[in-house]
């Protein structure tokens, strides 16, 4: 009960200002949530966990990071914001391994996403945007693509955070 009531009194303030915010203030708000949460959790694994993987041919916590990272310049680009200069989305997951720079290559591509995502009007909410497969959806309905891409790679690392005995620093 305490749990419960813990986690809707934490709930209220973002509940309280949604109510008031744009498709994209709202977007910005759970990319930092979720932002928020995987760099904690990264910066709780040992940097010699960044080399681990569960099985061979998956994808270990370094490139699991990286894969959101090159995530997050690809929704930005299809939004009309290419990556900074010297941003390879082709080698991120191969070319960043070190603990350290795996965490400021991944703080540097929220930060772009978020600030690509400031840039979006309500107008641009409807265009659409191809997906390489050829689907083609909404920028709203890529930012719903976004959040959920992150959340599913904070799902993985906190199987491989636990796999290596440590719990997410907000659920201790």
């Amino acid at each position: 009960m305490k749990k419960l009531l813990l986690g809707l009194l934490f709930a209220l303030p973002l509940f309280v200002t949604a109510q008031n915010q744009s498709i994209q203030g709202e977007f910005i708000g759970i990319v930092e949530f979720n932002e928020e949460r995987m760099l904690e959790l990264a910066e709780a694994l040992p940097a010699e966990t960044f080399a681990y993987t569960p099985s061979p041919g998956v994808r270990n916590v370094s490139q699991s990071l990286m894969h959101v990272a090159t995530g997050n310049y690809f929704f930005a680009m299809m939004w009309g914001s290419p990556p900074p200069e010297g941003v390879d989305l082709m080698s991120m997951e191969k070319t960043y391994t070190e603990k350290e720079e795996v965490l400021q290559a991944l703080r540097d591509s929220y930060a772009h996403l978020k600030s690509t995502a400031e840039t979006i009007s309500d107008e641009d909410l409807a265009t659409r945007v191809q997906f390489p497969d050829g689907s083609e959806y909404s920028i709203k309905t890529t930012m719903f693509i976004v959040t959920e891409h992150i959340g599913e790679h904070k799902g993985q690392l906190v199987a491989y955070a636990r796999m290596n005995g440590i719990a997410p620093p907000w659920s201790k």
